[in-house]
């Protein structure tokens, strides 16, 4: 159910953002028409918005209190994203209380302009097939938000504030940006907001991924540990540099969890609310034509699949990995053909089984 109300609200948010990973991977021709719009770069958007993060001022003590205690957050980023394009969204004509925790999270764009500081000032995040969540460890409970904000579930955890110990008048808290895994009951955690009511919003990505190890390892109950008062597992997700010979080496090694893609985080972006040039995203097979890094077989054979007439995207197999893009009406004749293939299979089967039961007879 929250999987349909996310995909519902989707389709009903119309943006003129090229670069939306929710969205295809942006042709040539949308990116001109971007630029020519206004748009800008993305890599001149990415120094806009290093220079205006550190002019920003923002209340986060104030604002984690209120996800903490479930009161509606201000929702003055909703309208202009960090990436600097206009957003209307149908659904904000109805009550903000629908899905109050909604445009909570780090949103990444597309990385289609490689930054030539990649090397040096950015992190690679492997990221597993899971679903992205706001979690929030508060009042004795934790609790599960939906990328689009929608309630999803609560259990006790371990987390500071999210189990009984803690009391339900406790000043502790904690929000975590995780993905989560039904297959091994895993929050894989991939940002740190708050740790014991201390928001860290406005900490460099450097800083936060730093402390969200640090308070791990300090916590006194193993978060990865399975147990009656921590039913399901918090794993942190491991940071690596971004150069070539690193990325090499990390698509060679074999992945503890299913891939989905690799996150970049500039090392100098604050956590902003929306979506940010400072964070980028690819699809295992993109890889070698971005970065112009091999990958293995086993991610080209991945390679979506993509029906222009109906706008679904199915996952290839064994079809050595490259990218088909059918035609208008495409989609419609080869169904047909393999209706028909598999129908003259069918009439050949017959035969041989008629055949096999008179030599019987």
């Amino acid at each position: 159910m929250d999987d349909l109300l996310d995909v519902f609200q989707e389709s009903f948010s119309v943006a003129s953002d090229p670069l939306d990973t929710s969205r295809f991977y942006p042709s040539h021709a949308a990116l001109y028409k971007a630029k020519r719009e206004g748009y800008g770069d993305q890599e001149s958007r990415r120094r806009k918005a290093l220079a205006e993060q550190s002019q920003r001022r923002k209340n986060f003590l104030d604002h984690s209190r209120r996800i903490a205690e479930g009161e509606p957050v201000d929702d003055d980023e909703d309208e202009m994203d960090e990436g600097g394009y206009d957003e209307v969204d149908s659904a904000s004509a109805r009550p903000k209380r629908s899905a109050p925790y909604r445009n909570q999270l780090m949103l990444s764009e597309w990385l289609v302009d490689v930054p030539p500081d990649l090397s040096d000032n950015w992190y690679l995040v492997v990221c597993p097939i899971a679903k992205r969540c706001l979690v929030v460890a508060a009042r004795g409970v934790t609790t599960v938000y939906s990328r689009t904000g929608h309630y999803i579930s609560s259990f006790p955890s371990h987390i500071p504030g999210g189990c009984k110990k803690s009391g339900p008048k406790s000043s502790e808290y904690s929000i975590l940006d995780c993905f989560y895994d039904s297959q091994s009951s895993t929050y894989y955690i991939l940002d740190l907001m708050c740790w014991k009511g201390h928001p860290i919003y406005d900490s460099e990505a450097e800083f936060r991924f730093y402390w969200l190890e640090s308070k791990l390892s300090e916590c006194d109950f193993d978060l990865s540990r399975q147990t009656r008062t921590n039913p399901y597992k918090f794993v942190s997700l491991k940071r690596h540099d971004c150069s070539p010979e690193s990325i090499t080496r990390i698509l060679s090694l074999p992945s503890p969890y299913p891939v989905d893609g690799f996150l970049f985080f500039h090392k100098k972006a604050n956590y902003s609310l929306g979506r940010t040039p400072l964070a980028l995203w690819l699809k295992p097979h993109m890889i070698p034509e971005v970065l112009g890094i091999s990958v293995s077989q086993e991610f080209l054979d991945c390679c979506p699949v993509i029906d222009s007439r109906s706008k679904k995207m199915e996952t290839e197999k064994g079809g050595g990995g490259k990218m088909e893009i059918e035609k208008e009406g495409g989609g419609k004749v080869e169904k047909g053909k393999r209706i028909k293939k598999m129908e003259e299979g069918k009439k050949a089967e017959d035969c041989s089984r008629m055949e096999d039961t008179m030599n019987e007879s």
